[in-house]
């Protein structure tokens, strides 16, 4: 529908439905588990700087002992390498590979 407002040129629609939408994630966001809120919250991230802050704030989530952040960072990666070739997939890879690169456990 918003794409149809933005087609239409309808700004007044596209941005109602903009906020609508943001308001709706905003709510799922809290029914996922901390570690899926921290993986979205870096791949929204514009700058590699501010992952880092991130990163470095959230240790305690990356270093969880069932592991599941790096099984479902990994799992993710796994998923968009086998997508087909575009600009999309190659800005979520780099980023994803980055996140990989900054929580590798040593």
């Amino acid at each position: 529908m918003i794409q149809m407002a933005e087609t239409e040129g309808n700004k007044d629609v596209e941005e109602q439905l903009r906020k609508v939408l943001m308001a709706a994630l905003e709510v799922k966001q809290t029914t996922l588990r901390p570690e899926i809120r921290l993986l979205n919250r870096l791949l929204q991230c514009d700058n590699e700087k501010d992952m880092k802050v991130i990163i470095r704030e959230s240790q305690g989530l990356l270093l969880s002992e069932d592991g599941y952040f790096l099984t479902l960072l990994h799992r993710m990666m796994g998923d968009i390498e086998g997508q087909p070739d575009g600009p999309q997939k190659s800005e979520l890879l780099a980023k994803l590979r980055f996140i990989n690169n900054e929580t590798a456990v040593e």
